[in-house]
């Protein structure tokens, strides 16, 4: 039964953002999130400091019922809970400010049987920028002996963690994998592409790290990246905070193509040097490369109406208009104003834009 005498109050660490159509409830601490209607999004945001019965006043009456069935609601999911007036002031409040001390937070390095650079010596540039993730990407075959000494040798640097992406053969199997893992505990995860079957294997370790997946899809270069889907979404603290003022993509991010090319990633086309003969550190005191950093959700088009867009990740590089660099990503069949998910393939650009 609702008090009418309190106010219900989000919990902290429990978020609402509006959409064209609908809205949804972020919450940050069980990475998890909730559709509700758009007039509950202005309820919560508007008169936060209303107690049931003046809300329900401020509304003529005409909706008790559901205003209490969505309080219900919010209290049954563990969004929120009912207070005084008193407890409201005392009320701890959520700092959204994103930093981190390092001047570039996660790299992808590109490497196939073309490349001419030196894989490790580039790693070993990119974490003296303070550099904590590390994604690999073998498009090509590379010999599982060899990806075992990199990763060895990588585990003398202060990387944290390690993805790495490569192309399924016959010597990646699941026992020299696991074998594998075990000998690089900052390996987080390795994708196999191309392989003749789909398989997950999580790991069991309590942070997460050594998790083996086979999937069939043929991985040839970087117009694989840009994909939008739900599957996607992180409803995390560090997530939101991100979007909230940066591009959660490219913020402190760092990308080498498989030609040694250094950009803002590696399937973007625009370069700023060379691996072999740039400097990191001036390339990333470079206004124009931090440009991107920016470029948040709120300034994209469509997405800035979304209600998916501070947990949903971005795409800079596939856009539906190439022209226009605040686009929306090309690969998201998501439409805000209907709510409703389309087949993004389906595009009349989708194949254009990619080429």
């Amino acid at each position: 039964m609702i008090d009418d005498d309190l106010i219900f109050s989000l919990y902290s660490n429990c978020r609402p953002v509006r959409g064209a159509s609908r809205s949804i409830i972020c919450d940050l601490q069980l990475g998890e999130y909730a559709l509700i209607p758009n007039i509950l999004f202005d309820i919560l945001n508007e008169h936060k400091t209303y107690t049931i019965r003046e809300l329900k006043q401020k509304y003529d009456d005409l909706y008790n019922k559901e205003i209490d069935g969505y309080f219900e609601f919010l209290i049954e999911r563990s969004f929120g809970r009912l207070l005084t007036k008193s407890q409201l002031k005392n009320k701890m409040k959520l700092d959204l400010e994103w930093a981190v001390p390092s001047k570039i937070n996660n790299a992808i390095l590109v490497y196939d049987n073309y490349s001419d650079y030196d894989l490790l010596d580039a790693i070993i540039k990119i974490e003296k920028l303070g550099c904590k993730v590390v994604q690999l990407r073998f498009y090509d075959n590379y010999k599982r002996n060899d990806l075992k000494k990199l990763l060895i040798s990588i585990e003398n640097i202060n990387i944290q963690s390690i993805e790495v992406l490569i192309k399924y053969n016959k010597d990646y199997s699941i026992p020299n994998l696991e074998i594998l893992v075990r000998e690089v505990p900052r390996l987080k995860s390795i994708f196999l592409h191309s392989s003749p079957f789909n398989k997950v294997i999580y790991s069991t370790n309590i942070n997460n790290m050594g998790n083996v997946l086979f999937f069939t899809n043929s991985i040839q270069n970087e117009t694989h990246c840009g994909l939008i889907s739900p599957d996607n979404f992180r409803s995390t603290l560090s997530m939101f905070s991100e979007s909230v003022k940066f591009n959660n993509c490219l913020n402190k991010k760092i990308g080498i193509s498989k030609e040694g090319l250094i950009k803002n990633c590696p399937s973007l086309k625009q370069s700023y040097g060379h691996i072999k003969d740039d400097s990191l550190e001036k390339v990333i005191d470079n206004q124009q490369f931090k440009e991107l950093w920016y470029l948040s959700k709120d300034k994209v088009k469509i997405c800035q109406i979304c209600e998916f867009r501070y947990i949903c990740s971005d795409c800079r590089a596939y856009l539906q208009n190439q022209n226009d660099i605040q686009s929306k990503p090309l690969k998201c069949g998501y439409d805000p104003y209907t709510g409703k998910w389309s087949d993004w393939t389906l595009n009349d650009l989708s194949n254009k834009e990619i080429s």
